[in-house]
């Protein structure tokens, strides 16, 4: 059985790799090491990153999918519109971080049955929406509710980012401006 090879870009430096992973730490450097070298997937961590970072980090994964290389975006949780960006891109695989990392080791196996992206945003509630409330930070909030009602982490995971969001009050009966 061969041995699988990963690239993980990894920006924020918080994963350390594992037996047949390489980090790169700056998007140039992975998309040439990506490009020169034969790997199965390339992972690019989108968790904990700056809000101008994401930008560079989807156009990682245009450029690594222009050249036909697999890529698994990570995430710390699903996000709406990161996952709208990247499956426009084409971004075949999305997951979250603790899916495919142990205390910043990469267990994952091509095999491992990976999920798409477009099946995790088939999943995420359309009215699930971010706000910027300064240059590096942003809060999720229920588009049902105009905007009005802060979702936490919890609550995201429980019922926005899973198909129950198809039983919420306000994803039945969201409010409209009046």
């Amino acid at each position: 059985m061969k041995k699988e090879k990963f690239l993980i870009c990894d920006i924020t430096r918080t994963i350390t790799g594992g037996g047949g992973c390489e980090v790169e730490s700056s998007p140039v450097l992975c998309l040439d090491t990506a490009i020169t070298g034969l790997y199965d997937l390339v992972l690019v961590n989108f968790c904990s990153v700056e809000l101008r970072d994401r930008e560079r980090l989807s156009n990682l994964c245009r450029a690594l999918k222009h050249h036909d290389i697999p890529v698994l975006a990570l995430l710390c949780i699903p996000h709406r519109e990161i996952l709208e960006t990247l499956k426009d891109i084409g971004t075949e695989y999305s997951g979250c971080e603790k899916k495919y990392l142990k205390n910043g080791i990469v267990t994952i196996s091509v095999d491992d049955g990976l999920n798409s992206t477009a099946s995790i945003l088939d999943e995420c509630c359309p009215y699930l929406a971010y706000v910027e409330f300064s240059n590096q930070e942003e809060m999720a909030v229920c588009g049902a509710c105009q905007n009005r009602l802060v979702l936490g982490h919890k609550i995201q995971l429980e019922k926005c980012t899973r198909k129950e969001h198809t039983h919420c009050t306000y994803f039945l009966s969201p409010r409209s401006l009046q």
